[in-house]
């Protein structure tokens, strides 16, 4: 169901209910307005009969009773007027016809402190049954014992299908006054939805068609002030800062590719120089080398020595270069990851000549064996391990440990150091290529690393705070799932 529809159903619903509910309670309202009404107005007749009455007393006042009880019986309205006892028997009856004896009348509901009382004693409240108490007064005594208070009572029983009539009347013009009103509210929401909501959703939709088109020129056009031209004016100034944010991004990357085009130039021509420069440099160093041998001043030798490692210092650099140029190609072979951990901490160990740098690996039996390129790893492991004792002036740890993320299906190395870190400035450089803050160093270890880490889809991060150590965590995706149970914790850390 489309949204428009789904408004229209609720407002029609809650429109249809509050309707009815609306005129069933005026119209029970002036069913009681009416019938209060008539029952004031049969109160004010009683009134009348009472004065007349009282007037009477003393004058044949018994005769003049049942005169007005005969009056009372040829109005139409009244269906039957009686005279009652104190008991509810009826003692007189105009119509001669119908039978008096055991003729009785409940008295009951009556409150007696009331002279006149009111009541509906049938189906549908289309009869009113209305009684007058006659009180015992002294001109009565001649007829009626003193101490008896009431001598009887005058019951009418009036037709009211008149009234019932009205209310009929009322409810059916009531119900057709609402459905009339209802089906105009319902036409003017109508309309008022076809013009004002639904044109004005038609125009955002059109709008958004040309924006995934690629046209950011397109406007919304409302120009209401009511919310819908509120949103309109914001949507409007959204498009037109995804405008300037798409004209800078262009911009961005048109430098770049600028950028890139330039380094693939350098990294061309570096290629080429590199390969001519490698050659003449591992002649010199094998001529180094034998004139080394071959040298009887062992005086001079230490300068031949340093000569050498100078070369061979140069030469890692053309390697690094060669390598950053050339693309990545990856040997995906499926292999245990903590393998190649303990590998590389094995290597780093030997490089470290002193104890002072202690090493602690906790590597995770869980770890499953995965496709990856177990020399690149291998190879990345090893710059980041370097990096770590390099960072560490005198005494520090460097910590090692690896995990498995089965929710996110990724095991992640973390290489951590207590070295003495990077400058905020600096971290994120590191990782661009030919930056570096070593005397002795290319640039080109972590951004060929970032590279090896980014081909095999995974994520590098570091975090480094001076003087406090460095953390970097490599996150690389499982494909194959097979769970190595071998287990190796070394070191004094706990786990």
């Amino acid at each position: 169901m489309k949204f428009r529809t789904k408004v229209l159903a609720s407002l029609t619903v809650l429109l249809i209910t509050v309707s009815f509910i609306s005129f069933w309670l005026f119209s029970n309202f002036l069913l009681d307005r009416m019938k209060a009404n008539y029952e004031e107005h049969m109160t004010t007749i009683f009134s009348l009969l009472r004065e007349n009455y009282l007037y009477m007393l003393g004058n044949n006042s018994g005769k003049y009773l049942n005169k007005m009880l005969d009056e009372l019986n040829n109005n139409h309205d009244v269906i039957r007027a009686v005279l009652l006892d104190s008991d509810g028997r009826i003692v007189y009856l105009p119509d001669k016809t119908e039978a008096v004896v055991d003729s009785f009348i409940p008295l009951d509901w009556i409150n007696k402190e009331k002279l006149t009382n009111i009541q509906s004693y049938n189906e549908g409240d289309r009869k009113i049954r209305a009684i007058m108490t006659v009180e015992n007064r002294p001109e009565c005594y001649d007829c009626h014992e003193a101490q008896k208070k009431i001598l009887g009572y005058i019951n009418i029983d009036f037709r009211t299908e008149h009234l019932a009539g009205n209310m009929d009347t009322l409810k059916t013009f009531g119900w057709i006054m609402t459905a009339i009103i209802l089906l105009s509210v319902l036409i003017s929401m109508r309309i008022l939805h076809y013009r004002s909501i639904r044109n004005s959703l038609n125009k955002f939709q059109d709008t958004i068609t040309d924006i995934q088109k690629g046209n950011l020129e397109v406007r919304v056009p409302i120009d209401s002030s009511d919310e819908l031209g509120r949103l309109a004016k914001s949507f409007n100034l959204m498009l037109e800062k995804l405008k300037l944010m798409q004209e800078e991004l262009e911009e961005y990357h048109k430098r770049e590719l600028m950028q890139a085009q330039k380094l693939a130039t350098v990294g061309e021509m570096a290629s080429g120089i590199a390969h001519e420069i490698k050659n003449p440099l591992t002649g010199i160093a094998n001529a180094i080398e034998i004139i080394a041998e071959e040298m009887d001043d062992s005086s001079k030798k230490p300068i031949l020595d340093e000569i050498h490692r100078q070369v061979q210092r140069v030469n890692k650099t053309i390697n690094d270069l060669l390598r950053f140029s050339r693309p990545i190609d990856l040997q995906l072979a499926a292999g245990n990851i903590n393998e190649v951990i303990r590998t590389m901490v094995f290597f780093l160990q030997n490089q470290v000549k002193t104890s002072d740098i202690q090493f602690i690996t906790r590597l995770r039996p869980d770890i499953p064996v995965f496709d990856f390129d177990a020399k690149q790893i291998e190879a990345v492991l090893i710059n980041l391990g370097l990096n770590a004792i390099q960072a560490i002036e005198s005494k520090g740890f460097i910590e090692v440990f690896s995990r498995f993320l089965a929710e996110e299906d990724t095991v992640e190395i973390v290489i951590k150091d207590s070295g003495c870190g990077i400058p905020v400035k600096n971290l994120s450089k590191v990782v661009k290529p030919f930056f570096t803050t070593k005397s002795k160093g290319t640039g080109l270890g972590l951004s060929i690393s970032k590279e090896i880490i980014e081909k095999h889809g995974g994520k590098i991060h570091i975090e480094s705070e001076e003087k406090r150590g460095t953390i970097v965590t490599i996150s690389l995706p499982v494909k194959k799932k097979v769970i190595s149970k071998n287990f190796i914790f070394t070191g004094n850390a706990h786990v």
